[in-house]
């Protein structure tokens, strides 16, 4: 088996990334957890990326006061006609098909009929992506999650009693949880001593460095095509 340690934690944001980056982390994370290994994710707060990735994890962690958004995919537009005219200029656009609208950015002041339709098209499809990754990561149904996003929790202990989340804990709590489990015989130990124990953990740039024979990778027969 591959010589690497149990991830304790992730901690971190990954709001910026896009959704084909999120589809592909949530991969890899279900990839990971096939190894044996455990994932374990606290965060104070999630918006609808967070939460597809940390219900990919075996556990998922937030505050008592933490804060999760659970609404679905969302889509619009930027329009700078108005704008433009405030300054005296207007662009001049030729168009050449009815749902050519790249440029309607700049000729109009609110968003027309043709892009309203491709976008609630894409947000269709990217929705019902969102829906059945949420159901698969939570084993439940598509129509649980939908109620679920239809009427937000307002509060985590809500989302706990739906079994979004594992637990509503600080992240000291996680990680005494995590040192109890590392080490057991701190189960009798002082506070000061668990307070100064090192969790093990692996930075991405150690994982990085791992050569892939070490990992149990590239032993068998070669194949050329």
């Amino acid at each position: 088996p591959p010589a690497l340690p149990p991830i304790p934690a992730a901690r971190g944001g990954i709001g910026a990334a896009g959704y084909a980056k999120i589809q592909e982390l949530v991969r890899h994370i279900k990839y990971f957890r096939a190894s044996g290994k455990k994932i374990r994710v606290w965060m104070e707060s999630a918006a609808e990326k967070e939460v597809l990735v940390a219900t990919a994890a075996d556990e998922w962690y937030v505050p008592p006061a933490g804060h999760v958004v659970v609404a679905g995919v969302r889509g619009g537009g930027v329009f700078l006609k108005g704008l433009l005219s405030k300054v005296g200029a207007h662009a001049e656009v030729e168009r050449v098909g009815e749902y050519k609208t790249s440029a309607d950015a700049l000729t109009r002041e609110t968003m027309g009929e043709q892009q309203r339709e491709v976008i609630e098209s894409v947000l269709d499809g990217a929705l019902d992506w969102y829906k059945r990754t949420l159901a698969e990561n939570l084993g439940i149904t598509e129509e649980e999650v939908a109620r679920t996003m239809e009427s937000p929790p307002a509060r985590v202990q809500e989302l706990l009693e739906k079994g979004w989340l594992t637990g509503i804990k600080y992240l000291s709590e996680v990680q005494h949880m995590l040192k109890m489990e590392q080490k057991p015989k701190l189960a009798s130990a002082t506070p000061q001593k668990v307070a100064k124990y090192d969790l093990k953990t692996l930075s991405g740039h150690r994982y990085a460095a791992r050569r892939a024979r070490g990992l149990g990778l590239r032993r068998g027969p070669k194949i050329a095509v």
